[in-house]
Formats: C-alpha cells, sequence, structure tokens
C-alpha cells in the first residue's frame, strides 16, 4: 500500500515539476510580447504581435541564448531581412522577404 502511495507522489511531483511555464504574453496598447520558453526556462523565441498578427521583430535561440534567427514581420506577412545563424553564432543565410515573398 506504501508503495501505492509512493509511486502516485512520484507521478505527481513529477508531472508538476514539468509544468513550467513555457509562454509570457504581456499586452499593451493593442501590443503584444510573446516569450517562449524551452523546459528549462531558457528564452526560445520572442514575437511582437498588433493584435493577433504578428507584427514587428521576432528572434528565434538556441540554448544557451545563442541566437538562432531574427525575422520581421508587417501584418502576419515576411517582410524585409531575415537572417539565420549556426549554432555557434556564425551567420548561416540571409534572406529578404516583400509581401511574405522571396525576393
Amino acid at each position: 500500500m506504501k508503495i501505492k502511495y509512493l509511486i502516485i507522489w512520484g507521478i505527481l511531483l513529477f508531472a508538476l515539476i514539468g509544468c513550467t511555464k513555457k509562454t509570457e504574453v504581456y499586452k499593451g496598447n493593442g501590443y503584444v510580447v510573446k516569450y517562449e520558453y524551452f523546459q528549462d526556462g531558457q528564452l526560445k523565441s520572442k514575437t511582437n504581435f498588433l493584435g493577433d498578427k504578428k507584427w514587428g521583430s521576432r528572434k528565434v535561440y538556441y540554448r544557451q541564448w545563442r541566437i538562432r534567427s531574427k525575422e520581421f514581420y508587417i501584418d502576419d506577412k515576411k517582410e524585409g531581412k531575415w537572417t539565420s545563424y549556426y549554432d555557434k553564432n556564425k551567420k548561416k543565410s540571409v534572406i529578404y522577404y516583400k509581401d511574405d515573398k522571396r525576393v
């Protein structure tokens, strides 16, 4: 009987530890900033919205705060310069977009 309770408590404790905050959203004057996190709490991405549409910069990270990509949106469409990086912060590619199309 004691083993049964220990197993149940172990499962509950594991579930509570695993349920860390993965997303934070900050709102103000129609603008929204959404932060997403890896399971260990490190920042995974930061995305700006105007209303419910991506609007402005978005940054995506590898672990240890190394940048994976820098992106830009206007009215939920890809726009401007997008830069991606290898895991060691070395530039991988630069792509330009206009109205969600590669130029």
